[in-house]
């Protein structure tokens, strides 16, 4: 199963990927204050329950946790799209709703909604960002630019949030609250395409000459488009395609 890591639980420090990351950060934060600081800086596992991601380490940008008093619901994890952390409240309502029913509270005149504020407890759904992409950007590379632009060719796609950690730079798109279409270029290289949609694992492509025409189709876009437009050298494989793309 996969997991996230957070660094004394705080968001705004975002998540790492592997436990390696998460324990090299929470010492540099202990390095950085020094003897002001009053414990040693903790780690927190947070496991994908729903196996949205677990599969080829292929972990997104940006994930959804649903907390309850500012902390994550256990039997929640975290959720990749909008559509299923909201599904994942939904359920927290409906078994709230039936613990009220039986409970001692109803009995003695207590409404509904008190008992979920103050009994049952409120929830929210935050999403969070990996760590390193909430500091300075890099810049895609030249590959990463022309996958970019033969998604959105002679389309109306909007620009995706980018983020670039060293040679990896990965494009998201949202196009609906279900689904979640990410391209990560590796260098020169057109790496993979990841779908993700809610309570399911996502789909992968990992042949070049498919990441660009799935990514289009994920997104609504259902007319191929010529690879060769945007040819470079460090796709030469691009020159040998048939005409009839």
């Amino acid at each position: 199963m996969s997991s996230i890591w957070f660094v004394d639980f705080n968001l705004d420090e975002g998540f790492h990927v592997t436990k390696e990351d998460a324990l090299r950060r929470a010492a540099e934060l202990e390095s950085l204050a020094g003897e002001v600081r009053s414990r040693p800086a903790s780690i927190v596992e947070v496991e994908d329950v729903k196996y949205e991601i677990h599969r080829d380490g292929s972990v997104p940008d940006s994930v959804w946790l649903v907390l309850e008093d500012g902390s994550i619901v256990d039997d929640c994890g975290y959720s990749v799209t909008r559509a299923s952390a909201r599904g994942d409240l939904e359920d927290r309502d409906t078994a709230g709703f039936e613990a009220w029913e039986c409970s001692d509270e109803r009995e003695q005149g207590m409404r509904l909604a008190d008992y979920l504020q103050n009994v049952w407890g409120t929830c929210e759904m935050v999403r969070v960002r990996r760590h390193d992409t909430t500091g300075e950007q890099g810049q895609p590379s030249v590959a990463a630019v022309r996958a970019k632009d033969l998604i959105r060719h002679d389309t109306d796609l909007p620009e995706p949030m980018t983020s670039v950690r060293g040679d990896l730079t990965t494009y998201t798109w949202a196009p609906s609250d279900d689904t979640v279409v990410e391209v990560r270029v590796n260098g020169g290289a057109w790496d993979s395409l990841v779908v993700h949609k809610p309570n399911a694992r996502p789909m992968v492509w990992t042949q070049s000459e498919e990441i660009i025409h799935s990514a289009r189709w994920a997104m609504g876009v259902q007319e191929r488009v010529d690879l060769r437009l945007y040819a470079g050298p460090e796709s030469d494989f691009l020159l040998n395609l048939d005409q009839d793309l």
